[in-house]
């Protein structure tokens, strides 16, 4: 007889609530390869000249090593994922394992930082979780800014209306990813939302840097 491991042999999931009260930032996106790990490794790199010690990790997708390197060579202190917690992938597992993972990841990386930025893979309508943990009231008092990265106007829209019915107005909002290249289109179509505080970040054009990481920090240290 051959015994089998399994990741879920080895899962250290606490059925509990947050135990650390930590500001941090969710980059979530309309789908894979609209650049939520290229655009939180540089928001990393760019918070780590104001904080001492940023830690990320990745909250929902497939496992992907990769993201984590990219997070530290950027500057992260302590990483961490949902393959640390007995889930090779977050894909068609029921909310209450999703949410439990997530938050026994998040109090992981919580410990000694100023900042946790979190990724959460895949997109926001997929399979993989990304909407519930997104709407967990524990998980989301801990968020202060939320970052998109779209494709398109359409998909950066659909996820706004999303969050605005789910009552997260008064979260920082930053639209980032593809769909900032036609910044000016995608003005018009926002105008309607309930959104104050909403700003977009190209990250391979510096004109807003200043002004977004600026209104980034503020909120982050605003507690």
């Amino acid at each position: 007889m051959v015994n089998q491991l399994n990741l879920k042999d080895l899962a250290k999931v606490k059925k509990s609530s947050l135990s650390k009260n930590v500001s941090s930032i969710a980059v979530i996106g309309t789908g894979i390869d609209s650049g939520k790990t290229t655009v939180s490794s540089f928001i990393i790199k760019t918070l780590g000249k104001y904080f001492t010690k940023i830690n990320a990790c990745k909250l929902a997708g497939t496992a992907s090593q990769k993201d984590l390197y990219s997070y530290e060579d950027n500057g992260a202190n302590l990483t961490s994922d949902f393959v640390d917690y007995g889930l090779p992938s977050t894909c068609m597992n029921d909310k209450d394992t999703i949410q439990e993972c997530s938050k026994s990841v998040i109090d992981h990386v919580s410990k000694d930082a100023d900042v946790v930025l979190m990724e959460l893979g895949d997109g926001y309508h997929g399979d993989y979780g990304t909407k519930e943990i997104i709407q967990n009231k524990e998980i989301t008092k801990l968020i202060k800014v939320i970052v998109i990265c779209a494709y398109d106007i359409s998909g950066a829209v659909n996820i706004i209306e999303n969050l605005e019915q789910n009552g997260l107005e008064d979260k920082l909002l930053i639209i980032s990813g593809p769909v900032t290249n036609n910044v000016s289109a995608f003005n018009q179509s926002i105008s309607k939302f309930k959104f104050k505080n909403l700003d977009f970040l190209n990250i391979y054009n510096s004109a807003n840097h200043v002004n977004v990481f600026a209104k980034m920090i503020n909120r982050i240290s605003d507690d």
